[in-house]
């Protein structure tokens, strides 16, 4: 063999794997490498496969795929293809480089890993068959737009309703009997106060545990101490004071979930990795792929990635992101952003334009007054930065408006206030999707959006423009549009649903140190059939299930008792009882969520009195228990080292909490 040949290909080849190699990692990583050769750098790892969601949903509509079957396909491939993907680095990750990374974050809703590596991590991953491309991870994450003080009365409106539910026709779905009864709605906004009256009892967690109903980054516990404009969009979307029968939202008897993930300032918002978190969440809350029940049918969102005058989310994982979402058949609705009407820009992800709907971005009237309603000044303008391939409508912002200028809805923990924003708008759209899927469940969010769209009233330029989009929308007009095609479900006409209204806990005070325990449930009858038999299930935290069934009579409108036989545990501290009604031989119910009961309580071991404790050797962690009413800063147990009486100590970050001021404090 001629050796200098041989040399001179395998330089070639050796040049070439070397160039491919390079490409793999963009320029400004490359550069910050450079630039921070001991730094560890937080980048993402993208991989060659991907699952084409965009096409998977069109072959979920020619096969007429059941809706409730789309999620666990998405969710199966994503799953999949990420296992294949990312394994081989995995593997390189918790082996051969364990001691060159600092954090590992892998998401399967997009193929994609964030870490901090080192350079020589990052050189070594690159080689990896299945990856192409490492970047650096600074993506722009921006809050919800400030918020816009309001001109109007705050006070509680007895027997009222608000004007923007009327602007969009919301009274006309009322009348048929849709308000979102069984429905879910996921607020991804600052958090919510979950004890609001306007809809503390339609919060899933009094059915589901907490892990289901709420994702924090800022808190474990439900709140809205970030801000309460969580709480206002929400109220705008679900919210109805039952004992005024004051309305503010546009589906008053949906269900709600929510997370904490927006926030006022740009330098306090969580990393992306968090925000993806956060949309992964909702499509398998439960960790189990083979329920639904438990996916939102809207989520609404009123934040942005990026503002930039540029195509950056045009393509890629956001855009990957939305599609999964889409094609999970969850309608996900954006506000459209504050910066018009000189606005050089639409932010990202609104600006992505995959379909007309997707994503539904909605600008904001002034709804107070009468039609034609004026835009509101402060709306983002369009047209999008992102490429439409010749397809004008692409280019096109807002995707419709809604009322969104000087709307009253939930404020703090009970009370209320009138503000202004593209974020008060696009909870009257996702509340509309509510009613709407409600009237046909078997529908997906796409298909809603889309009757939206297509039946939004016209305003300003004639036809579809960059201002108003399609119009105002009316929900009555898109339930007409789909009940041509569609048979609606008949609201007022409910065969069977059994809802559990209450239960006796076991403890006053929420603290017990007994381990056995009983309960009373009273059930309802919400549908039209007398019900005969109910097959009660019930367990504590997951474990030791047990049945009973109750027999008799219980006639529509009835309400009964039944007592279940005592359950034990040998488990201390959170106890979770679950309990789960079913009517005997009927599987089909108008409410999916409401035949479900939890209640939360502490056991804590027994100690003989007097007790004391100084701290001075420690402490045990299971003779203390952390009350946080208003789920801020509260004493945290942490692992230590170097003291040879504990391995935990206790601290509170007050630097962090807030409010600051009017704090009692020990003289």
């Amino acid at each position: 063999m001629n050796m200098n040949r041989f040399t001179s290909v395998f330089l070639l080849v050796f040049g070439l794997l070397s160039s491919q190699v390079q490409a793999q990692i963009s320029a400004r990583l490359l550069s910050e490498m450079e630039q921070y050769p001991n730094r560890h750098h937080t980048v993402r790892i993208e991989f060659v496969e991907n699952v084409d969601c965009y096409a998977l949903n069109h072959e979920f509509k020619q096969q007429r795929l059941d809706v409730n079957e789309r999620p666990k396909v998405v969710i199966a491939q994503l799953q999949q293809q990420a296992a294949i993907s990312q394994t081989p680095v995995m593997n390189l990750l918790h082996g051969d480089l364990a001691d060159d990374v600092s954090y590992i974050k892998p998401f399967w809703i997009v193929n994609t890993i964030l870490l901090k590596a080192n350079s020589e991590a990052i050189q070594t991953l690159s080689e990896v068959s299945t990856v192409s491309l490492i970047d650096l991870e600074n993506s722009d994450i921006i809050p919800h737009d400030e918020v816009i003080r309001g001109e109007t009365s705050n006070d509680r409106s007895p027997n009222g309703v608000e004007p923007g539910l009327i602007a969009i026709n919301a009274p006309a779905m009322w009348a048929l009997g849709y308000t979102g009864r069984g429905r879910l709605v996921y607020d991804y906004d600052t958090g919510v106060w979950p004890t609001h009256p306007a809809f503390a009892d339609r919060f899933l967690a009094h059915r589901y545990p907490m892990e289901q109903c709420w994702t924090g980054f800022f808190s474990d516990i439900p709140n809205g101490n970030i801000s309460d404009h969580g709480t206002h969009t929400l109220g705008t979307m679900a919210g109805l004071v039952e004992e005024t029968n004051d309305t503010l939202g546009v589906a008053f008897g949906a269900y709600w979930i929510a997370n904490d993930f927006v926030t006022s300032t740009v330098e306090a918002l969580p990393p992306l990795a968090a925000m993806m978190g956060a949309f992964e969440w909702a499509l398998n809350p439960d960790g189990d792929i083979n329920t639904t029940e438990d996916i939102p049918d809207v989520i609404n969102n009123s934040w942005r990635w990026r503002d930039d005058p540029d195509t950056v989310q045009c393509a890629g994982m956001v855009v990957n992101l939305m599609n999964a979402i889409e094609a999970a058949g969850i309608a996900n609705i954006f506000s459209g952003g504050n910066s018009g009407p000189d606005n050089t820009t639409v932010n990202a992800p609104q600006r992505i334009n995959t379909s007309e709907v997707n994503t539904f971005s909605v600008g904001s009237v002034n709804g107070n007054g009468s039609f034609p309603y004026p835009i509101s000044n402060f709306s983002t303008r369009g047209p999008l930065q992102c490429p439409s391939g010749g397809n004008l409508s692409l280019e096109i912002h807002p995707e419709v408006v809604a009322p969104g200028q000087n709307v009253r809805s939930a404020w703090g923990t009970d009370d209320y206030n009138t503000i202004s924003g593209t974020s008060m708008a696009a909870p009257h759209v996702s509340g509309a999707i509510l009613l709407l899927k409600e009237a046909f469940p078997y529908l997906s969010g796409e298909e809603l959006m889309w009757a939206l769209y297509q039946t939004a009233v016209d305003l300003g330029d004639a036809g579809e423009d960059n201002v108003f989009g399609m119009g105002i929308i009316d929900v009555h007009a898109a339930y007409l549009q789909l009940a041509q095609t569609n048979t609606p479900v008949d609201p007022t006409s409910v065969p069977w649903d059994l809802e559990i209204t209450s239960a006796t806990t076991p403890t006053d005070n929420g603290i017990t140190c007994e381990n056995s325990f009983s309960t009373t449930v009273s059930f309802k009858n919400r549908g039209d059939n007398t019900i005969t038999s109910v097959l009660f299930q019930y367990d504590i935290n997951g474990n030791g299930s047990q049945s009973a069934t109750w027999n008799g009579n219980l006639a529509a409108g009835e309400v009964t008792t039944f007592t279940l036989p005592t359950i034990s545990t040998t488990e201390y501290g959170t106890i979770g009882f679950n309990i789960l009604a079913s009517i005997v031989g009927e599987p089909n119910e108008y409410d999916h969520y409401n035949n479900r009961w939890r209640m939360n309580f502490n056991r804590r071991e027994p100690r003989t009195l007097p007790f004391t404790d100084d701290f001075d050797n420690g402490f045990e962690l299971n003779d203390w228990l952390t009350k946080n009413d208003d789920g801020s800063a509260t004493w945290e147990t942490v692992s230590t080292a170097g003291l040879p009486w504990n391995s935990h100590s206790a601290s509170v970050q007050l630097y962090s909490y807030n409010p600051r001021l009017n704090q009692p404090r020990d003289s």
